[in-house]
């Protein structure tokens, strides 16, 4: 009796933090632009786009700043070690002090990292691996080619980060 109590407290605790345990809304390219589109910065506030669009899955607070991470958090294919999630179709909005001053999502962004999954709840540590996404151009491949950009990058002219080496007394 005292453990389902105990259980049941933890599970009303957790559901104070805002955030969802999964979302969907923004796995497909119209729903993704319909959220961007519903941005009015200035405007629309925190509990605005929490009642249009549900609680994100992540919330990540920076002084007065908060991002809501809207992704889906179900597992890709063939991994089998929590890796909650993927970041290949997400939306980000940015709110100061309750109001949205922008956003972004994974159809604007182009190549990148994937972020950190993070389940739910407190900042706990994750066993997951951090790959490039939506980097097709870079590698030739898909958008989830998990080799790394920069042998990829290596040698080739008018490559994206120029060569900064030192040598003979002069920065090249």
């Amino acid at each position: 009796m005292r453990l389902t109590i105990a259980i049941t407290g933890l599970l009303f605790l957790a559901a104070c933090g805002g955030v969802a345990w999964n979302t969907t809304v923004a796995d497909h390219p119209q729903s993704r632009h319909a959220m961007l589109a519903s941005v009015r910065p200035g405007h629309t506030t925190e509990k605005q786009f929490s009642l249009r669009w549900g609680h994100p899955t992540q919330k990540l607070r920076e002084g007065g700043q908060t991002a809501f991470i809207y992704r889906n958090m179900k597992n890709p294919p063939g991994y089998y070690a929590p890796q909650f999630g993927s970041s290949e179709a997400y939306v980000v909005v940015l709110f100061q002090y309750g109001v949205a001053i922008g956003a972004y999502s994974s159809d604007s962004e182009g190549c990148r990292a994937t972020f950190a999954p993070r389940p739910p709840g407190p900042a706990l540590d994750t066993p997951s691996t951090v790959h490039a996404v939506n980097c097709g151009a870079l590698h030739g491949g898909g958008a989830g080619n998990p080799s790394g950009a920069a042998g990829s990058l290596a040698g080739r002219q008018g490559s994206l980060v120029p060569e900064d080496s030192y040598s003979g007394g002069k920065l090249k």
